[in-house]
């Protein structure tokens, strides 16, 4: 029986290499690109399409972020969550019956697909619909995605800043083995299928990104909207208080909790956007040179016309000393609850009472 599919690109970040971009853009482009042939499915909220991650994981009900975003309770509410999803797939995929190429996108692919026979949970779930695969996964030097992950942690809901980075490579979590995800992606979908490409950190703009992707792939550019996309990092002053403001809305339904915290990420992202490094030069390098073995086996297995390192080797971003930076306790707890009411104030024009009601209940604490 003919499938659905010829060939299903999986984009798999990952995290920290501008997947957020590529996302918009297939989301911004959708129908242009249906016409191409290329099918790009509504899931997720216009994002990563988490989905596919919840229906791979062995045990999403508890994983904080897969739970609480699809409320996914346990292995019932899981299968029931998958039955419903291929369901929802089967419906859209019929709608696009000129489509060979189906094309998804999570970064989460790589952070929470955690083994060949997890990753293999994936495919098994696509082979239904799918005859191929392309596997694209963009790599990024150690040190500056563990730099830019600490804010995307707290604008995801963690309420404490990090200071420092592992400095034992026992320490490190797989997240960062770039050589042994490589590997297990390539052990499921085969050598032939996985496209690894280096995350270019000079150039500037994410539209390099969306062409390098396509461009890769065989994916047309013409007559397509160009990405624009607003994603700035937070300076210390907007992380901190941030990580008080996500104390402040911990109990929140997960609805209006993922809708508060999105209006507050964005208000304190317009003030307080810009870059904090929170290790200084010696201490980033020394981080990097914890995956020199890793580098080299990711360079000969992925990368083999590479020279040298995979990744440039240049440090001079970092400060020779992390500057210090003193908040008083007071002054954090007065910039959250004035984020908190302007949050409140855009949330009033459409749910009052609500409002009023959880100022009430974050001013008793």
């Amino acid at each position: 029986m003919r499938k659905t599919f010829k060939r299903c690109i999986i984009h798999i970040g990952t995290e920290k290499t501008g997947t957020s971009a590529i996302q918009q853009y297939f989301e911004n482009n959708r129908e242009a690109y249906i016409h191409d042939g290329v099918l790009y499915p509504k899931l997720g909220n216009g994002g990563s399409q988490w989905e596919l991650v919840a229906i791979s994981h062995p045990e999403p009900w508890n994983d904080a972020g897969l739970s609480r975003n699809l409320k996914i309770d346990d292995a019932e509410s899981r299968e029931a969550f998958r039955d419903e999803l291929t369901g929802k797939l089967d419906k859209q995929f019929a709608k696009a019956k000129n489509c060979s190429t189906l094309l998804v996108s999570s970064e989460h692919l790589h952070s929470r697909l955690q083994s060949p026979a997890v990753i293999n949970r994936l495919k098994v779930f696509l082979d239904r619909w799918v005859e191929d695969y392309s596997v694209i996964v963009y790599f990024r030097r150690q040190d500056r995605v563990a730099i830019s992950l600490n804010s995307t942690r707290i604008k995801s809901g963690a309420k404490k800043v990090d200071v420092g980075l592992p400095t034992n490579f026992n320490q490190v979590p797989r997240y960062y083995r770039y050589d042994r995800i490589h590997a297990e992606w390539l052990q499921v979908f085969g050598e032939k299928s996985v496209e690894a490409r280096l995350y270019q950190e000079k150039r500037s703009g994410p539209q390099w990104l969306v062409e390098d992707f396509c461009e890769t792939l065989g994916l047309r550019l013409n007559g397509k909207v160009p990405v624009q996309i607003h994603n700035p990092s937070l300076d210390m002053t907007g992380l901190t208080v941030l990580a008080r403001l996500n104390q402040l809305l911990e109990g929140d339904e997960a609805d209006e909790y993922l809708a508060r915290r999105q209006i507050a990420v964005q208000l304190l992202s317009d003030r307080y956007s810009g870059k904090h490094y929170h290790v200084n030069r010696t201490q980033a390098k020394r981080f990097y040179e914890l995956f020199g073995d890793v580098n080299a086996r990711l360079r000969e297995a992925a990368f083999p016309a590479v020279e040298g390192a995979v990744f440039d080797e240049d440090f001079s971003e970092y400060p020779e000393k992390v500057p210090e930076f003193c908040m008083d306790e007071q002054e954090v707890n007065r910039m959250a609850m004035e984020t908190l009411s302007a949050v409140e104030r855009i949330r009033s024009k459409t749910k009052p009472v609500r409002a009023l009601h959880f100022l009430a209940r974050v001013l008793k604490r």
